[in-house]
């Protein structure tokens, strides 16, 4: 026999072998009828303050994703992910689409608190090929804040909200809300929207260079007595994440020393400047400052040499060791890779 009896009232006291089929052992997913409404929530059998199950989901009048985001002809999309932004009261949420160009992220925001909102709206946050979700996949998304306070379209936000979401088939992703929703970065080459859209940055495989000349405004060379001078770099995104150590370079040694020959003073200051240059090859314009990287000989700490905008040209840095640096610290040195 079915038992088709609903529970219908509260009741956490009792004994569970006493507790009678129409009460509630706790009060989860439920909804409670209006006794002062005249409208649909009252049905002609009474349901005042009746305890019900709570109703499913409802379509939300006027903001269907096909009309708002004009996405292309015979489209069919899958929601696989969605995660609660607390701050603005919006949801973000992954989208896989038949049509490569139409998957992404998108966003609910009922109180219109996202750059360019003025109301209720469903709202494409970036979508891109690139993203390539698994049509049965699940994606888990987080929200985080991070910044200062800042203001767009006259709207004032205490920080800047990032989503991260993975969908175990791709590597990690995250997401800029802000710069999604106001640069044209979708229209950039597929290794800029990587950077983009790529949680950990990628290391720098190609090493710098270097060469050493003559300063004539300086009259003396500080590489008298080194070991060498092994180089290395970092890029520092305009996310304000870095990458881990580029590979290092080969040992810098002034001509002076390896021509020495029988000379006893070694001409050093014709080469008192190394001038550095680090390849701007897979560098993207999501890369905001390299930093150079020294040390003495080629198992010493590294210290911080400088950091130089990157413009999208080779890096050319005149180095001179000639001042008092900050160290890099051993964990930083030790991680080949960036991971979450």
């Amino acid at each position: 026999m079915i038992n088709k009896i609903i529970p219908r009232f509260l009741n956490k006291s009792i004994d569970s072998r006493l507790r009678q089929p129409t009460e509630f052992k706790d009060a989860l997913n439920i909804s409670i009828g209006d006794e002062h409404s005249a409208g649909p929530n009252v049905d002609s059998g009474g349901s005042a303050l009746v305890i019900k199950p709570k109703k499913g989901n409802e379509l939300v009048a006027g903001q269907s994703l096909l009309d708002e985001q004009t996405l292309s002809e015979n489209t069919i999309t899958k929601c696989i992910g969605a995660g609660q932004d607390n701050n603005l009261d919006v949801i973000y949420y992954a989208v896989w689409s038949n049509t490569a160009d139409d998957m992404g992220i998108y966003a609910y925001d009922p109180f219109g608190s996202l750059p360019g909102s003025t109301g209720e709206a469903m709202r494409k946050i970036f979508t891109h090929p690139l993203f390539n979700f698994p049509q049965d996949g699940f994606c888990k998304m987080d929200v985080v804040y991070v910044g200062k306070p800042l203001t767009i379209d006259g709207k004032r936000y205490d920080r800047r909200p990032y989503l991260y979401f993975t969908d175990n088939t791709n590597e990690p992703r995250k997401m800029d809300i802000f710069r999604a929703m106001t640069e044209d970065i979708s229209a950039e080459d597929d290794e800029v929207v990587t950077d983009f859209i790529t949680a950990c940055p990628k290391t720098p495989v190609f090493p710098p260079t270097f060469e050493f000349n003559n300063d004539p405004s300086r009259s003396r060379s500080h590489f008298e007595n080194v070991n060498g001078i092994q180089f290395a770099y970092q890029l520092l995104y305009k996310e304000n994440v870095e990458s881990a150590i580029s590979t290092y370079s080969d040992l810098a040694v002034p001509p002076a020393y390896l021509n020495q020959g029988a000379l006893t003073t070694p001409p050093l200051l014709s080469g008192n400047r190394c001038v550095v240059t680090i390849p701007s090859e897979y560098i993207t314009s999501e890369v905001e400052k390299v930093r150079l990287i020294a040390r003495e000989g080629n198992t010493n700490t590294f210290f911080e040499v400088e950091e130089v905008p990157f413009n999208g040209e080779d890096v050319v840095i005149d180095y001179y060791h000639d001042k008092i640096i900050r160290a890099v610290p051993i964990e930083e040195q030790d991680k080949l890779y960036t991971d979450l």
